[in-house]
C-alpha cells in the first residue's frame, strides 16, 4: 500500500479552508437550521421550496451525508470563490462572511437543487 497522495489531495489539505471545512460534519439538522437562518430561492428551481429541501434532506441515510460532507468539503476548500459566485448568479445573493461560514450547507442545497448539475 502507498503513503503517497494525490494531487487533488494535497491541494484540498494544504487549502486555507481544510480545516474550517473538514471540521465540520453536516447532517439533515444542520441543512434544517441553515434555511431557517435564509429565505432560499432558487432562479432555476423555482418551484423547489425550503419545506420541500428539509424533507429530501431528512431521508438521507448517512452514508448520503458521509458523501455529501466529503464533496463539499474539496468545493468549499479548492473552489471557494468560483461556488460563492456561482450561488449568487443562481440564489438571492450572500455575503462573503455568510458564504464563508456556511459554504458547506449552500453547495449541499446547490447539489439538491439542481444548480451543481449543470456544471
Amino acid at each position: 500500500m502507498s503513503n503517497s497522495i494525490s494531487y487533488g489531495q494535497f491541494a484540498l489539505k494544504n487549502s486555507e479552508w481544510y480545516e474550517q471545512y473538514t471540521s465540520q460534519v453536516w447532517d439533515a439538522s444542520d441543512v434544517s437550521n441553515l434555511l431557517d437562518i435564509f429565505e432560499y430561492k432558487s432562479h432555476q428551481k423555482k418551484d423547489m421550496t425550503s419545506k420541500q429541501l428539509r424533507i429530501v434532506f431528512s431521508k438521507y441515510s448517512p452514508d448520503v451525508f458521509a458523501k455529501l460532507n466529503r464533496e463539499s468539503d474539496s468545493l468549499c476548500c479548492l473552489k471557494h470563490e468560483e461556488y460563492r459566485e456561482l450561488w449568487n448568479k443562481s440564489h438571492p445573493k450572500v455575503d462573503q462572511s455568510f458564504w464563508d461560514m456556511y459554504c458547506k450547507g449552500l453547495i449541499m442545497l446547490m447539489k439538491v437543487d439542481g444548480t451543481l448539475n449543470d456544471k
